[in-house]
């Protein structure tokens, strides 16, 4: 079942990339539900579930497949089986006057979120500074609210075949980061800083910050942890940590 079809050019070779669904997928944070607005569905609301691979065609052939699910199983995507979870349809701000806050258990369904234009997962971009705009970002997991964290999947130069982006410390191990760094990280002239966690956030006694950098198909990643004050300032460095 295709999800989503994107056009891409590959060596100077045009392809077709889909999202594919193995089987139909279930509905997850969907509009009927009276979860869709909490922590757990920030980012997946409103969506589907299933086993879900990327695949790539040249001339109408394919050529690879990679399943998504994998990616998924380090995370807490609102879903307690390994299967992948993606947007189907946007959320929006008139959304939240359905949520009924003052009676939980009794959900209004959301009125004509299936009738929306389908959420668009592949916004291909070139996050790793190699010239070639052949990955995007997919959503695996949602800590305390807020905090889309995933990875990036695609091609590069360096790695031809279908992969999670990982560092040049650990090229195998796809990087596992915030929603907002990365978008940092494609931003960028090339390299960024960016908190991913502040002082006093869930009262935190400690800030972290990523050192990003991308050049010629290679990340590199550098953790810092600070101590906070009593007033939730920033104060020393507490360890710093190249991933």
């Amino acid at each position: 079942m295709v999800r989503e079809e994107r056009r891409v050019v590959i060596g100077g070779r045009p392809e077709l990339w889909r999202l594919e669904w193995r089987t139909p997928p279930q509905p997850v944070c969907g509009p009927d539900s009276e979860d869709w607005w909490t922590c757990p569905c920030s980012g997946f609301a409103f969506g589907e579930t299933g086993k879900l691979d990327l695949v790539r065609l040249r001339e109408g052939h394919e050529v690879e497949r990679f399943p998504l699910a994998p990616l998924f199983d380090s995370g807490e995507p609102p879903t307690d089986t390994d299967n992948a979870v993606l947007r189907r349809w946007d959320v929006r701000k008139s959304d939240w006057k359905y949520t009924n806050l003052e009676q939980p258990g009794r959900p209004t369904p959301v009125p004509g979120v299936r009738t929306r234009a389908q959420a668009t997962a592949m916004k291909l971009a070139d996050y790793d500074h190699d010239g070639h705009a052949t990955e995007f970002f997919l959503q695996t997991e949602t800590p305390p609210c807020g905090k889309h964290i995933g990875v990036v999947v695609g091609v590069s130069e360096k790695t031809p075949r279908l992969h999670g982006f990982g560092t040049a410390l650990r090229p195998d191990k796809p990087l596992l980061m915030s929603e907002s760094a990365w978008t940092a990280l494609v931003q960028s002239q090339g390299s960024a800083r960016v908190v991913v966690w502040a002082c006093g956030d869930h009262a935190s006694d400690h800030e972290t910050e990523l050192e990003l950098s991308a050049t010629s198909g290679e990340i590199r990643v550098t953790n810092r942890e600070f101590q906070c004050s009593e007033d939730d300032k920033r104060e020393q460095l507490i360890s710093e940590e190249p991933l």
